[in-house]
C-alpha cells in the first residue's frame, strides 16, 4: 500500500533588517498527537535506506537605487509583508512531504520503503541597476546578500536535517499488529518532528537576532 502524506507547510521566521520578536509569529494551533501501539515485540524490524531529497526555488523582488538609504527604502517599500505588519527583506519557506509503501506478513504491517522531500522557496531582493554603482556600494550590497543568503540556508538546513530524521524514523520503526496502528505512529512521530522544527527555527531566528549576528543587516 502507498501512503502519500503532506507534513507540512510552513514559513520561517523571517529576517528584519530591525529583528522583531520571535513572539511575534502568527500563533500556532497545539497540536495532539495520537496515541499509538507499540511495535509488535514479537516481529523483527526491517529497516531499509529512506531516501530525503531537497528542491530549491529562488524568486525575487525588483529594487533600484544608487546609495545605500535608497537601496533600504526601497527594500522597506518592496520586501515581502508578514502578518506582523512589518515588512521583511528576504523569506524561506519550507514544505516537507513524506511517503511510505506498507506490506503485511503473519498478521503484522510494516513499511517496506519511504521518500521524504523537502522543497524550499527562497525570496530575496534583486538590485536591478547595480551595474552603474559605486564600487563600494556594490560591495557592500554584495556582502550584505552573501550574509542573507547564509541566514536564509541555515532554514534550509534545519527543514532537510528534519526530513532525514523523518526518513530515519520511518526506515526503524518496526512491524505493527496493523496498518492503522502502524499509521497513527508515522502521524505522531512525523508531526513531533515538525512540532519541534518550528520550536528551532524560532530559536534561530532568537539566536542570530534574524539574521543580524551573521552580519545580514544593511546598511
Amino acid at each position: 500500500m502507498i501512503r502519500f502524506l503532506v507534513a507540512a507547510i510552513a514559513l520561517t521566521s523571517l529576517l528584519s533588517t530591525s529583528p522583531a520578536s520571535a513572539d511575534q509569529n502568527p500563533a500556532e494551533r497545539p497540536v495532539t498527537l495520537a496515541k499509538l501501539s507499540d511495535p509488535d515485540p514479537g516481529q523483527p524490524i526491517r529497516k531499509f535506506d529512506a531516501r530525503t531529497e531537497l528542491r530549491e526555488k529562488y524568486e525575487f523582488y525588483d529594487i533600484t537605487g544608487s546609495s545605500a538609504k535608497e537601496l533600504r527604502r526601497q527594500m522597506t517599500l518592496n520586501g515581502i509583508p508578514w502578518d506582523d505588519g512589518q515588512t521583511y527583506d528576504a523569506l524561506a519557506t519550507w514544505e516537507i512531504k513524506y511517503r511510505y509503501n506498507t506490506a503485511t506478513d503473519n498478521g503484522a504491517c510494516y513499511v517496506t520503503s519511504a521518500k521524504t522531500d523537502v522543497g524550499v522557496v527562497y525570496r530575496f531582493p534583486r538590485w536591478k541597476d547595480a551595474s552603474g554603482a559605486d564600487s563600494q556600494l556594490t560591495s557592500r550590497w554584495n556582502t550584505y546578500m552573501e550574509h542573507l543568503r547564509t541566514h536564509e540556508f541555515g532554514h534550509k538546513d534545519l527543514a532537510v536535517a528534519t526530513a532525514q530524521e523523518i526518513s530515519e524514523g520511518l526506515s526503524s520503526l518496526g512491524s505493527f499488529r496493523n496498518c492503522s496502528d502502524l499509521e497513527k505512529a508515522v502521524k505522531s512521530m512525523a508531526q513531533a518532528k515538525l512540532v519541534r522544527l518550528k520550536e528551532t527555527q524560532r530559536e534561530y531566528d532568537a539566536t542570530t537576532r534574524h539574521g543580524e549576528t551573521q552580519g545580514a543587516f544593511f546598511p
